[in-house]
């Protein structure tokens, strides 16, 4: 359990460097419960610099109806900003790789925000952007929404 610690802080580290502090609302007790509890809601790939812990890569199932598979969806690229020039996001990206290949996955899509300097790294990796644009419905106007029917 020593490792949702560590989760739990890379996490925290991340909306606190991509300023969102404010959205981050998940506590430790998430982390142990969704992703190393009975019922995990997601899987979570820590890398390593020696001893230290140097980048979190976090990933959940999808299904895309259109190929009849699975799918597998990177929620979060972390590397400590000590550890970047390492490799380690290529590491982390080859380990949730390895992971979609062998669950049958046909893709392994993401979210990256357009001013990211991390778009080039994906690239990189053979990542294109897609023409699709995502939307979001948050719990407000989910209940709203709920509400009207």
């Amino acid at each position: 359990m020593a490792d949702a610690e560590v989760v739990f802080r890379m996490l925290r580290d991340l909306a606190h460097h991509l300023n969102h502090e404010a959205d981050f609302t998940a506590t430790l007790d998430d982390v142990r419960r969704d992703a190393f509890g009975q019922a995990r809601q997601y899987g979570s790939v820590l890398a390593e610099l020696g001893d230290r812990p140097a980048g979190l890569a976090t990933y959940f199932p999808m299904y895309s109806t259109y190929k009849g598979r699975p799918c597998l969806y990177l929620d979060n690229l972390f590397v400590e900003d000590w550890a970047r020039g390492s490799r380690v996001g290529r590491a982390l990206m080859s380990e949730v790789c390895r992971v979609a290949v062998a669950q049958d996955c046909c893709r392994v899509e993401l979210k990256v925000l357009h001013d990211n300097p991390a778009r080039g790294f994906y690239e990189a990796l053979g990542m294109a952007p897609s023409a699709e644009r995502p939307y979001v419905i948050q719990a407000a106007a989910m209940r709203r929404l709920i509400g009207e029917t």
